[in-house]
């Protein structure tokens, strides 16, 4: 599918960017850490769980991570390490130390940051530029989500998550996380809208009248704005002291 990640090919956990989703690396912080310029990749490597495996990490020049742990008596990748149905102590012990490993990467070379995707961070600019409105949270269980609302009437007009990339793909193996916007538009242009590459049937919300963005710059940053220019429109609502929200 159009600008989803490349699946692996098997079902499997994606630990990098559970931890690192909302983490901004810092190149220089990186180097400090132990990082190593090969090519045009960082690279550092690191023995863990009791020395019997070793962890590869490589970093690219988008700051992205992927990492891998070696399992040093058959100088072999651990497989076992990304897929869920593999359990037991042996494996949740080594699974529990690469985290370990890939968290205090992000806690000593990165920033937390709002949102996972650049695009998404500029449309969140340019909505505060515009209206004077910042997202909040809704949901206080979890950070995935982020809803920007019409003041006057508390109602959404854009809600931000992080889903897997099987959310909108037939490939329902696939782990990687995305970052989408879903916004309401007129009903009569749903056929047209859903015909643009990057734009999707509502993630989790009605088809009849919401539309789901994959926030990866297929959909260009000022057509965006115009959509939520129109869904802001719709949360103002007719009678501007009602205090119901959208769901």
């Amino acid at each position: 599918m159009s600008g989803t990640a490349k699946t692996r090919g098997k079902q499997e956990l994606n630990i990098e960017d559970k931890i690192l989703g909302k983490v901004r690396l810092d190149r220089d912080k990186l180097m400090s850490y132990g990082f190593t310029p090969e090519g045009d990749e960082l690279i550092f490597e690191k023995v863990i769980f009791d020395e019997n495996m070793r962890a590869e990490l490589s970093v690219d020049q988008a700051l992205k991570l992927r990492g891998k742990v070696i399992d040093k008596d058959t100088d072999e990748e651990y497989v076992a390490l990304n897929i869920p149905s593999f359990t037991g102590s042996y494996v949740g012990e080594i699974r529990q130390a690469y985290e370990d490993l890939i968290r205090d990467v992000a806690d000593k070379c990165g920033s937390p940051v709002t949102f996972m995707w650049e695009q998404t961070t500029r449309i969140a600019t340019y909505i505060f530029e515009r209206y004077h409105e910042s997202p909040d949270n809704p949901f206080s269980t979890t950070g995935d989500y982020m809803v920007f609302r019409y003041p006057q009437t508390g109602k959404w007009y854009a809600l931000v998550g992080n889903v897997k990339a099987s959310a909108l793909s037939r490939n329902k193996k696939d782990e990687d996380l995305i970052e989408i916007m879903n916004l309401k538009v007129e009903k009569d242009r749903m056929e047209d809208l859903l015909a643009i590459d990057g734009i999707y049937p509502a993630y989790h919300m009605s088809h009849k009248s919401w539309i789901t963005i994959l926030m990866n710059g297929s959909v260009e940053d000022e057509f965006i704005m115009e959509l939520i220019g129109r869904s802001r429109e719709f949360a103002k609502g007719k009678d501007r002291g009602n205090s119901r929200k959208s769901k």
